[in-house]
């Protein structure tokens, strides 16, 4: 099996992240820190609150954790998230126990489903 590896998104200097995926769930939140960081500095904030604006943004973006395919991009996101600094790390660690949580949760049933 071949692993395409992740396009990463690399911060820019002015803190902003270029959202260039293969994942489209990874792009989608990429695409929500951008557009909230860019209306937070035109309407005047500070970085710092565009930051602020910018990681609530991303968070908000993450796919629910429902099913197999949304967990992969959760986790693919909460992964690029702390890579580029929208995700803070103690708050990552959290939110890949829930998708660990929730992925096990997910195989119980379908193993429960397959044995009645």
């Amino acid at each position: 099996m071949s692993i395409q590896p992740e396009t990463v998104s690399e911060p820019y200097p002015s803190g902003e992240v270029r959202p260039s995926s293969t994942n489209p769930a990874v792009a989608l939140c990429c695409e929500a820190w951008d557009r909230i960081y860019r209306e937070t500095l035109a309407g005047g904030r500070s970085r710092g609150v565009a930051k602020f604006n910018a990681r609530e943004a991303y968070s908000n973006a993450l796919p629910p954790l429902a099913g197999p395919d949304n967990i992969r991009d959760f986790i693919a996101c909460v992964a690029h998230g702390m890579l580029i600094g929208a995700i803070e790390e103690k708050r990552g660690a959290r939110l890949l126990y829930a998708a660990q949580v929730a992925h096990t949760a997910l195989r119980s049933q379908s193993v429960r489903q397959k044995t009645w």
